[in-house]
């Protein structure tokens, strides 16, 4: 399948210099040690966790067999123009991956990195949500837990605002939001991005 090559970015790691490549799900060679690879990644223990988080049911280990249904699935719904995979490489080999979970506009996003390779959290969101206009977006939406840190920081360096908070199987969870300014100078867009930052101090106000 023929994919833009302006999809396809390159990120340095701010702490050890390393080179990574962000690319569709349907430019990457999928072979049988990518596979089994990006199943070993999966199994790491933080990001089993966030897969369970989103209620994905996984029996003690992700398998190859996740791993090769995934992958294939991800391939069959940017054809079908459903979602929008990206995985994250070094040296042709996975480490995490990005995802637009609908190809519908305020889409939610989600992704993870290995263990490995923690740090390049801000600069991978940052360089998809410039993508995200090319790809038809202009707002998104992301779900994190509330002791998540961490990723509730990337968020917020990259513009996304607090803007609700609820419980699920006895957890706290927060909905974040964020609007392309490139869109500000539209009283319409203006209209959204007020209505969101007023969600969000409202949030910061009950806390």
């Amino acid at each position: 399948m023929d994919v833009p090559e302006e999809l396809e970015i390159t990120l340095t790691h701010k702490d050890n210099g390393g080179q990574y490549t962000v690319l569709p799900v349907v430019s990457a060679y999928l072979s049988d040690s990518f596979v089994s690879r990006f199943m070993q990644i999966v199994n790491e223990a933080d990001i089993l966790r966030l897969l369970e988080d989103e209620g994905i049911s996984i029996q003690g280990r992700y398998t190859e067999k996740d791993a090769r249904n995934f992958l294939a699935q991800s391939v069959d719904e940017w054809i079908h123009n459903r979602s929008r995979i990206f995985l994250i490489t070094r040296d042709n080999a996975p480490v995490g991956c990005f995802a637009f979970k609908s190809c519908k506009d305020d889409a939610e996003i989600g992704y993870w990195i290995g263990g490995k390779h923690r740090g390049l959290g801000t600069d991978l969101l940052d360089s998809m949500l410039k993508l995200a206009p090319g790809l038809g977006y202009t707002q998104l939406q992301a779900i994190t837990r509330e002791d998540y840190t961490a990723s509730r920081k990337i968020l917020a360096r990259n513009g996304f605002l607090e803007v609700d908070r609820y419980k699920k199987n006895g957890k706290k969870y927060l909905q974040h939001r964020w609007l392309d300014v490139s869109l500000q100078t539209n009283s319409a867009s203006n209209g959204k991005l007020q209505k969101i930052k007023n969600l969000s101090r409202h949030l910061q106000r009950i806390r």
